[in-house]
């Protein structure tokens, strides 16, 4: 958390983002079970009907919403990267000797 003594502009967006990455996160989780979901039905009660218009329509709305999220995973990426010059606190896998040292291996490398 961002305290009021040592908050900057920077460290201030930097954390902003953080929190709106886990939400996009979270939410493409969630578009991506919704999208499994109406893929089963379609698939599994595909006896016609209805309802099997709703289930196409279930499948395409969560493909556009998860474009429009990583649209914003991108977008937010794109901005802090230009206008704070930092990773914003993302993990960087770093280099291969960051893989093949068993005293570095998984290790967050910030």
């Amino acid at each position: 958390m961002v305290t009021s003594s040592t908050a900057t502009f920077a460290s201030v967006i930097a954390y902003l983002v953080g929190i709106l990455n886990q939400l996009v996160g979270v939410l493409a989780a969630a578009a991506v079970l919704l999208f499994m979901w109406g893929a089963f039905q379609y698939v599994y009660q595909s006896s016609g009907g209805k309802s099997a218009g709703s289930r196409r329509k279930t499948m395409v709305w969560s493909l556009v919403a998860l474009f429009i999220l990583f649209s914003i995973w991108g977008i937010l990426r794109i901005a802090c990267d230009s206008l704070l010059a930092s990773n914003c606190g993302t993990p960087n896998a770093g280099t291969a000797s960051n893989f093949t040292s068993p005293s570095s291996y998984g290790q967050w490398q910030p």
